[in-house]
């Protein structure tokens, strides 16, 4: 009798022990899915921030370009006796464009330049 309670109790946990197996297998599909979908969100934010330096890139580019070509139009179409207040608006945007000390020093020298 003793040794029937006895493997009783352990069938019983063994069945309890295979349970538990169970739901931890169970457990790692569900961790295994959640960890390929955050490699996949990973992914496409090194993507997205990868094209965002870049438009970053091309836009400062782009607006020193123009700022540039702004500058040389300005010279082309002005007379000494016209108003220049607009190339302190370039100088203005200038700044907002990002350029650097020696970029801005080099258009407040061609503002200077032009009202002499």
């Amino acid at each position: 009798m003793a040794k029937l309670v006895k493997q009783k109790t352990l069938a019983s946990e063994q069945a309890q022990m295979v349970h538990v197996l169970g739901e931890a297998e169970a457990k790692a599909v569900v961790l295994k899915t959640q960890t390929k979908k955050l490699e996949s969100y990973c992914e496409d934010l090194a993507s997205t921030a990868e094209k965002l330096k870049l438009q970053k890139k091309v836009l400062d580019v782009r607006m020193k370009l123009s700022l540039a070509f702004l500058l040389k139009l300005s010279f082309h179409c002005t007379s000494k006796n016209e108003d220049y207040s607009y190339l302190f608006h370039l100088l203005e945007l200038s700044c907002c464009a990002g350029c650097s000390g020696a970029e801005v020093q080099v258009v407040i020298w061609v503002v200077a330049q032009s009202q002499t």
